[in-house]
């Protein structure tokens, strides 16, 4: 009976394995057709993809405390390209508004810069007549901020959420950083297994150490006060259609703890956690995560400096997303 069982067994995990590597090629397959590769980089969704990510890196540079002078000619150059590229087979909308307000307002920045002048201000007034009057890109300056709750509408406090990249040197005490993980803790979890695991760096090293692996902290790390590892215990997925679960479990739990960080005058920005493998294992020895964690996302926290700005980031329209059926 034991040879029997252990044949029956062995036969569970071959066929087990098939069923994994079934679901990976057909992610895989899914991932392959519909995301940014060579075959189809110059659909529209993909182009706004690419213009986003590239847009975004100058007006993330913008907000930085202090932004190095003539960063991002890499990036706006690119970005210029994929620009006359939209334009010539989409023509002008929201998007490429904003982008030519943020392309303008880094070249302003830049003005002292004689390689930028060069390069991109003729290029300013080119763009400028493609586009529209109501420019929504660039950043917005802000000058002693408190977050406005005093008479609460919510509709008002998420809007006045923002990512903040320049914190203050003022300290986020424990308590406050546990006080927003006791608010996020009535997020939703698929049948109410609630996967997440909150882990917080408070040693400026470590800090540091991670920025280097997973990068997305250039220009503020130094800034941090502490940094949360949101991550979600596999174990509490049972089937293998549940694959993905634990980052959607993992994700609305993240996007609570934000509001919550925003309601007690945190000052946070969601960093995403995209590795190879490699990085992924160091980042586990690193930390001393268990490996049956999956990292989600991290968050970066400080409090607010005397003045900041943040960019504006546009966000799409309702009639944009909404499928009525």
């Amino acid at each position: 009976m034991k040879y029997f069982e252990k044949i029956r067994k062995n036969i569970s995990y071959g066929l087990g394995l098939f069923r994994n590597l079934r679901i990976f090629i057909y992610d895989f397959y899914r991932f392959s057709k519909y995301s940014n590769n060579p075959l189809n980089c110059y659909e529209r969704k993909q182009l706004q993809s690419k213009i986003t990510i590239s847009y975004h890196d100058l007006e993330r540079g913008l907000s930085l405390k202090e932004p190095r002078p003539g960063f991002g000619v890499k990036a706006a150059t690119e970005l210029i390209r994929l620009l006359n590229f939209y334009f010539d087979k989409f023509g002008k909308d929201d998007l490429t508004d904003n982008v030519i307000d943020v392309l303008n307002e880094w070249i302003s920045y830049n003005s002292n810069n004689n390689k930028c002048l060069s390069i991109f201000e003729g290029i300013r007034f080119e763009l400028k007549e493609k586009c529209n009057e109501s420019l929504t890109g660039g950043t917005v300056t802000y000058r002693d901020f408190k977050p406005e709750i005093h008479s609460f509408n919510y509709s008002a406090f998420v809007k006045s959420r923002f990512s903040l990249r320049n914190f203050g040197p003022e300290r986020i005490p424990d308590e406050v950083i546990k006080k927003s993980v006791e608010i996020s803790i009535y997020s939703p979890s698929a049948c109410n297994r609630q996967p997440v695991k909150i882990h917080v760096l408070k040693n400026k090293s470590d800090i540091i150490e991670l920025g280097k692996l997973q990068g997305g902290t250039n220009g503020f790390v130094e800034s941090i006060d502490k940094l949360i590892i949101v991550t979600a215990d596999l174990r509490t997925s049972i089937y293998y259609k549940e694959r993905n679960q634990h980052y959607v479990d993992g994700g609305v739990f993240a996007m609570n703890l934000l509001l919550a960080l925003h309601s007690l005058g945190v000052g946070a920005v969601i960093l995403n956690w995209a590795s190879d493998p490699k990085t992924d294992k160091q980042t586990y020895n690193l930390l001393g995560i268990p490996k049956r964690e999956t990292i989600v996302v991290r968050i970066a926290v400080g409090s607010y400096p005397k003045n900041f700005k943040v960019p504006k980031s546009l966000k799409r329209k309702p009639d944009e997303i909404l499928v009525w059926h």
